[in-house]
């Protein structure tokens, strides 16, 4: 603390010494001792308390920016599920106009053919309108209907005909 050497320190005591006497110096040296334990104990109490009030704002600043982002990704999540609804509410709808087409289809004495293309044609429709092209969906088949998948018995079976209706024996 006071950066005092061997030397200021041998000095100051025959100084002391001279000046008190033998008796006195040594009760003099205890309550110097004693005095310089209470100093330095109240320093660094009062160190670490303010290296924990650091502390404290430190993770007062770091709630502070994990909040911030919380509420960033919140806000961002909640305009991506808006979008997401929106664009599923557009598909039903699409959906729903097309059944209604194929009903009034089949209830107008079309066959069974022709309200599955208004189905066909209605879905690919709304399909173009969402996406803002006029592309068929990918795999080919038609929105609302998904892709049958090629049946891995079949592909590798010589007892499955051209047609695709497995020879009965």
């Amino acid at each position: 603390m006071f950066d005092l050497g061997f030397w200021e320190v041998l000095i100051i005591m025959l100084i002391g010494l001279l000046i008190l006497g033998p008796e006195r110096m040594a009760r003099t040296v205890r309550t110097a001792g004693l005095y310089l334990g209470k100093a330095r104990a109240a320093f660094n109490a009062a160190k670490s308390e303010v290296e924990r009030e650091l502390h404290v704002e430190e993770m007062r600043k770091a709630t502070e920016s994990v909040r911030k982002d919380v509420d960033k990704v919140r806000k961002d999540v909640e305009k991506d599920a808006r979008r997401f609804e929106a664009e599923a509410d557009g598909v039903s709808r699409a959906y729903r106009e097309t059944g209604r087409k194929a009903a009034s289809a089949e209830s107008a004495g079309s066959s069974k053919e022709s309200a599955d293309k208004a189905r066909g044609e209605g879905a690919s429709e709304a399909l173009s309108d969402q996406r803002g092209n006029s592309q068929p969906p990918a795999g080919g088949a038609p929105a609302g209907r998904e892709a049958e998948p090629a049946s891995d018995k079949a592909a590798g079976d010589p007892a499955v005909q051209e047609g695709g209706e497995e020879r009965r024996q």
